[in-house]
């Protein structure tokens, strides 16, 4: 890895370190912010007395209301921040009163809009937010109505985790031609190249998504409706979200048809994904941190269309307004360090050349950390504080309520349809999105009590809790769940843990000390919970750690080590009695990519089938790191009807796949990457369709079939090195 990769890997364990607290904190030194080349007025550090921290803190929670209900004036938001820093700075020790926020003020260039006191969008026009008149009534939450478009036929070779939703990944499918997103660009690959209904692999076309080299751009996820292609990065130059669109036609020739940004911070993730696909409507989620709103430089999140040659003041352009404050829903509960968390629904459909994207956007104020979970009607988001000052340590004799150690914490439900978004108290953390899930007018979370410390010891292993809630719970004004809807579960060992739901249990098993090698506290079991009857949860011997749950047609596949020898896969058959089917060691084989997607299946309906995950033959990178930029080999697992697990092998790289320069491994002679040179989403994937089976490594794609047990390799392509077709863009 080449010097500047190295620094953006230190940066973003640095940042991920320190936490998003005292990331955002960063600049302000103690000061309200004022206008740009405003002198603040001289500071004088006191500090806080306990009644000056009350009051800060009831200053603040006068601004909470139970019912969800937005700020009545961009003024009164503005309020509400001086408040927030206010409180913070009493918390930690000095204090001063709460004054108002003042934004940038952006001056008006024809219709643009400006940043002052007045709304974005006058009461008069009430399309200016995408919102039809008769919408008002609904809280505000806009209708999504959206121009149809066909019924794609473009199968899905994503491991999605719920059904009809489908999530950005770095491999899609639309008709013949398998979309490989690497590099910031996209190579098109006619499966069924040679004519003649040939079989052969042939590299169709190859475009550039990003526009400038030397931009600072990230291109993560790739996502198809119909014949269009929808590219999702994160650009450092505009702060936004960049939302890129194409078009193939029928030759597999790729064309740009327009390019949108939407404001937001960064929405990496090192496990979830940042857009879904409900029928022709893309769901996105962006967080706003308080905290930067704060900032003089703030300006309101807008939608806008990138066009060549477009005015460098961003105040000039033409853009569309996301929300602004008297669109934010006020925080139902007091909360130390908030977020504006915000959910988009963005209408597809043809992408002309003035034609813009209108996001339709609920904003709401809650606690900072967030778990994001889609399903084909809602968008829930499962937030908790991240208050540092819970954790102190106490004395290991002290007396504790076992419930306080579940963290209060807030459930909220966005319809995607657009009806109003209703919120429920809950409590505890949800280990990630996969704790999450919800069928059949229910839904359930696995929710773990926050680490216990006392004395410099930590408990050996996490508390556990089933939570079952009707979809009935949540309202527009905020109530706990009652207590007995949380049911106790056995815990595994350790604070990490891996789980997945199918519509009839839960699965969930412990990661141990780390990722590889054996258990730090023994072996624990799987354990398997009915979805409506957590009582009558089940034990499983598995023999290994669980560093990955996922759900193989009606069944779950966990993988894991018992010790340095191999990767262990695993089984669990849950038709009728849960039960261990089978096991089987990948000698010296350990996994290498940690997503969801770098795992697939195809479970025919007798239960046999094929599995497939990337692996490594050496232990060194089994770490599964999210920047870990070289290619994988595909090992590959049958499945018969007994539910017996045989390891079929791999299909092998050629290439490691590294950069040009990275003297260690030479790169990929004639291809030089320019964009987006980390593979922080991963950059191997096991493909199933049209009863074939591939194995994209890196760049290389291979078609495989197994034989006898075996796996064989029929054809290869070198993405990078393959010439297009028809070439859209030279290789660089």
């Amino acid at each position: 890895m080449n010097w500047w990769r190295s620094l953006i890997v230190a940066s973003f364990l640095a940042a991920t370190a320190v936490g998003a607290v005292a990331q955002s904190r960063q600049g302000y030194d103690g000061d309200l912010i004022f206008e740009t080349g405003e002198s603040p007025p001289p500071r004088t550090y006191r500090t806080a007395t306990p009644e000056q921290r009350r009051e800060a803190e009831a200053a603040l929670a006068r601004f909470t209301s139970p019912t969800l209900s937005r700020f009545a004036s961009e003024e009164e938001f503005r309020r509400y921040l001086g408040a927030v820093l206010a409180a913070e700075r009493a918390r930690h020790g000095w204090y001063a009163a709460a004054s108002s926020i003042r934004f940038a003020q952006a001056g008006t260039a024809g219709d643009v809009q400006s940043d002052a006191v007045e709304p974005i969008c006058p009461p008069e026009d009430p399309g200016c937010l995408g919102l039809p008149e008769s919408a008002e009534d609904q809280q505000g939450d806009l209708i999504v109505t959206g121009s149809r478009i066909p019924a794609p036929s473009n199968p899905s070779i994503t491991n999605n985790q719920m059904r009809n939703v489908e999530e950005g990944d770095i491999v899609k499918q639309i008709d013949r031609f398998l979309l490989v997103l690497q590099d910031g660009r996209i190579f098109a690959v006619d499966t069924r190249g040679g004519g003649g209904g040939g079989r052969r692999l042939v590299l169709a076309s190859r475009t550039d998504v990003y526009r400038d080299a030397d931009e600072d751009m990230w291109y993560d996820e790739m996502l198809v409706f119909g014949d269009r292609i929808l590219v999702t990065g994160y650009s450092y130059r505009h702060d936004a979200t960049e939302l890129s669109v194409f078009r193939i036609d029928d030759a597999g020739q790729l064309a740009r048809e327009g390019v949108f940004y939407v404001s937001s911070n960064d929405y990496y993730s090192s496990s979830n994904y940042a857009t879904r696909l409900i029928g022709d409507n893309l769901v996105i989620y962006t967080p706003f941190e308080v905290y930067d709103m704060a900032r003089d430089t703030f300006r309101w999140p807008v939608v806008r269309r990138w066009t060549a040659g477009e005015p460098a003041d961003p105040r000039a352009r033409r853009e569309r307004p996301l929300f602004d404050a008297a669109r934010i829903y006020r925080p139902v509960r007091a909360d130390p360090d908030p977020t504006v968390h915000t959910v988009s629904v963005c209408p597809l459909g043809p992408v002309g050349a003035e034609r813009d994207l209108e996001c339709r956007t609920t904003a709401f104020v809650g606690p900072n950390a967030a778990q994001w979970y889609v399903t084909e009607t809602d968008a829930f988001l499962w937030t908790t504080s991240r208050d540092y000052d819970s954790y102190d340590s106490q004395a290991c004799d002290a007396p504790r309520d076992p419930d306080a150690d579940f963290d209060p914490a807030l459930l909220y439900r966005l319809p995607v349809d657009g009806l109003p978004m209703a919120v429920v108290g809950t409590r505890g953390v949800p280990p990630d999105q996969f704790s999450l899930h919800s069928t059949g007018g229910r839904f359930r979370a696995l929710v773990k009590a926050r680490p216990q410390d006392c004395e410099d010891e930590t408990t050996p292993e996490a508390r556990l809790a089933y939570l079952d809630l009707p979809l009935s719970a949540f309202a527009g004004t905020l109530r706990a769940a009652p207590r007995e809807l949380y049911a106790p579960l056995p815990g595994v060992g350790s604070h990490f843990i891996a789980n997945r739901f199918t519509d009839d249990y839960l699965v969930y098993g412990s990661l141990g000390r780390s990722r590889r090698g054996r258990p730090q506290y023994g072996m624990p079991p799987v354990y398997a919970v009915p979805a409506g009857a957590p009582e009558r949860v089940r034990s499983l011997p598995v023999r290994h750690t669980v560093i990955r749950a996922e759900q193989a047609g009606n069944d779950i596949v966990v993988t894991g080590y018992r010790d340095r020898e191999g990767l262990l896969v695993t089984l669990i058959d849950l038709d009728g009695r849960p039960r261990v089917a089978s096991s089987v060691e990948l000698h010296r084989r350990y996994e290498s990519e940690g997503r969801s997607h770098a795992f697939n299946s195809l479970i025919e309906a007798d239960g046999t089938g094929v599995m497939g995950l990337p692996t490594i033959g050496g232990e060194s990178w089994s770490s599964r790191a999210a920047w870990r930029s070289r290619a994988s080999d595909l090992s590959f697992i049958e499945v018969d009807r007994a539910g017996r697990l045989h390891h079929a092998g791999e299909l092998q790289r050629r290439f490691d796949y590294a950069d040009d320069d990275d003297d260690d491994d030479g790169g990929i002679p004639g291809y030089k990457c320019e964009v987006s040179c980390i593979d922080w989403y991963g950059n191997s994937r096991p493909i199933f369709t049209d009863g074939r089976l591939f194995a994209l490594t890196g760049t290389e794609l291979i078609e495989g079939r197994i034989n006898g047990g075996q796996v064989l390799e029929l054809q290869r392509l070198n993405i990078a090195l393959a010439v297009p077709a028809i070439a859209v863009s030279p290789p660089r």
